[in-house]
């Protein structure tokens, strides 16, 4: 379970810094699109347990690298794991097709909720370039198209702590 959690938890991270910089750089606003990828594979591969962690984890990291108050992600992102975990309840989370979907509804389901809770608590922050429609909707956009080679990646890491844990238990038998 650590192992697992600490692995996504460390990718998410990384691709958020990393994306955060480039966006930066180019001087583009919001995003988080690849991370959402991650957070895919937590909903459909990690435990219950497991996958609410790799989401905070993933939620966190969008609050710290943003620079958004702190919390502000957490809760949509466990939002999402528990609506993707609803929606693939039964199917294979593994098509393009599928992974292009859920990565455009898991980012519009992010800003609704950020939006949402910006408006009840009256925030007085201005995080339009963020939580705006428009910013909504190209985020929606950016996070299907990145949705299915980030996922392919996160499951390849998780086959590989199966595969390790696999050979793991054989010897200790």
């Amino acid at each position: 379970m650590i192992k697992r959690v600490s692995i996504l938890g460390i990718l998410a991270l990384t691709l958020t810094a990393v994306e955060t910089a480039l966006l930066s750089a180019l001087g583009l606003g919001g995003g988080f699109y690849l991370s959402l990828g991650v957070l895919l594979v937590a909903a459909a591969r990690a435990g219950d347990i497991e996958g609410a962690v790799v989401a905070a984890i993933i939620g966190y990291g969008w609050d710290l690298f943003s620079g958004l108050p702190v919390g502000m992600s957490v809760a949509p992102a466990v939002a999402i794991l528990v609506v993707v975990r609803v929606l693939s309840q039964g199917v294979e989370i593994a098509g393009f097709l599928q992974l292009f979907i859920l990565g455009a509804l898991c980012a519009v389901l992010h800003g609704a909720c950020c939006l949402g809770m910006i408006v009840v608590s009256g925030s007085a922050v201005d995080l339009s370039k963020w939580y705006s429609l428009g910013a909504i909707v190209r985020q929606g956009i950016m996070a299907a198209l990145v949705a299915p080679p980030v996922f392919a990646l996160g499951e390849w890491l998780d086959k590989m702590l199966v595969k390790e844990r696999g050979e793991l238990e054989v010897w200790l038998s």
